[in-house]
């Protein structure tokens, strides 16, 4: 559960993709608070197992090569260590503690942290107190027992007050003992990052086939939606990208210029769509405080502004990102929500196909396509549900006749949109 050392032996090339692609999977359900819904092979998750262990390992091998990926898959994997320290048996909380003392026992190297795995370890694998703590009635502000480590070990449970300081040391108590599990394993994961970036990861990865054609399938899985990789949409290109947008989304993209303002539905909305197709947190920070700062016009029904909300603004974003608050990542609507938007006089969102008059769509659909006379098209659209004719007009702006295809999502579109050859695969 806490990995120190990696485990040991041969493993099968399709085995270990299994596990790690496996891993992923889950990892991102137990972040979205939907670990119920797995159906994939649970042999790979067993805690402890060489399966559980190689997944693991392998991922912060691969992962360790940019710090996006890092930042993607170290979050995920803190957050399975804490859903499992509160839903594994009391025996496999002994076992992880009986096994953090033996890893640090046996490692060469001493080191603050360590020296305090090893104190922690010993100190709560201890009968009379792990039956204390793992009484279910164990109160949450208990203080029967505590220990003491160097402050610098937990930056992190000094940052939430979540200890006592005396003397250089910090005072952690029993009740505290999940949040130093969870800190402690932040701490272990950096210095992996640190001593990965020193060996030089990528140069190896880059002489072994079977590592590089894993490394490019992974990043590639990891990089769907924009979570991670180098950001496709930027404060630079985003101009010229709208055209590649659906027209939902393109519509908000027009009225925020025009406006500069979004009602906050459509903000939200909007933000969300941005993140998922590519454009990173820092960008997507420039671009919002760009418009806001902007004098809003009287057509607009936000009259929010940078200059006094920034705080605001800037905590929603990177809430929406997985940053703040409870560090969940949201992901952008589909088709089913923007089209449950009600159109109302000064509403911005919905979906153009069900809510726009004839003239309204004429014009959108000119302006973001380059057929000329869109009014031949209309009186196809209109006989069509909003999905089908979202479908139809990808159709015309690509110029492709593709048979059976359908439209989801506003993200869907967009992907399409930039790799149209594979569009139905």
């Amino acid at each position: 559960m806490f990995y120190i050392q990696p485990p040991k032996g041969v493993v099968i090339l399709n085995t270990l993709m299994s596990c790690v692609e496996t891993r992923i999977e889950y990892l991102e359900l137990v972040y979205n608070n939907n670990a119920d819904s797995f159906v994939g092979n649970i042999e790979y998750l067993f805690e402890g197992s060489i399966y559980d262990k190689t997944g693991h390992f392998t991922l912060r091998l691969l992962c360790s090569t940019s710090n996006d990926m890092w930042w993607y898959w170290s979050t995920r994997e803190i957050e399975l260590l804490e859903y499992r320290l509160r839903r594994v048996s009391t025996k496999q909380i002994y076992r992880m503690f009986r096994s953090i003392k033996n890893s640090t026992e046996h490692r060469k190297e001493t080191s603050l942290l360590y020296e305090a795995l090893n104190r922690i370890s010993t100190f709560f694998s201890q009968r009379e107190i792990f039956t204390h703590i793992a009484e279910e009635e164990h109160s949450t502000s208990c203080k029967a027992y505590n220990v003491q480590l160097k402050f610098q070990i937990i930056p992190d449970l000094l940052k939430k007050r979540l200890v006592d300081l005396k003397n250089g040391y910090a005072i952690i108590f029993c009740s505290k003992w999940r949040e130093l599990i969870k800190s402690l394993f932040k701490s272990v994961l950096a210095r992996e990052k640190i001593h990965l970036n020193n060996i030089d990861v990528t140069k190896l990865i880059k002489v072994d086939p079977r590592m590089k054609s894993m490394h490019k399938r992974i990043e590639q899985k990891l990089m769907r939606g924009g979570q991670i990789g180098e950001s496709r949409i930027t404060i630079e290109n985003i101009d010229s990208e709208v055209y590649n947008f659906p027209p939902c989304m393109s519509h908000l993209h027009f009225t925020l210029r025009r406006r500069h303002r979004l009602s906050h539905n459509a903000r939200f909305y909007y933000s969300l769509f941005l993140k998922d197709i590519g454009m990173k947190v820092d960008q997507a920070l420039e671009f919002w405080r760009q418009e806001y700062s902007q004098p809003h016009t009287c057509g607009s029904s936000c009259s929010h502004n940078w200059q006094t909300d920034a705080k605001k603004f800037i905590y929603g974003i990177r809430h929406s990102y997985g940053l703040e608050g409870s560090h969940k990542s949201y992901s952008a609507p589909n088709c089913r929500v923007v089209c449950r938007e009600l159109a109302g006089p000064r509403s911005e969102g919905g979906c153009p196909f069900k809510n726009f008059d004839k003239d309204e769509l004429k014009k959108l659909l000119e302006a973001i396509t380059k057929q000329s006379d869109m009014d031949k098209y209309l009186d196809a659209f209109s006989r069509q549900k909003p999905e089908v004719a979202c479908a139809t007009f990808f159709k015309l702006q690509r110029s492709k006749n593709i048979d059976n295809m359908s439209i989801s999502s506003p993200v869907q579109y967009y992907q399409f949109m930039k790799e149209p050859d594979q569009v139905g695969l």
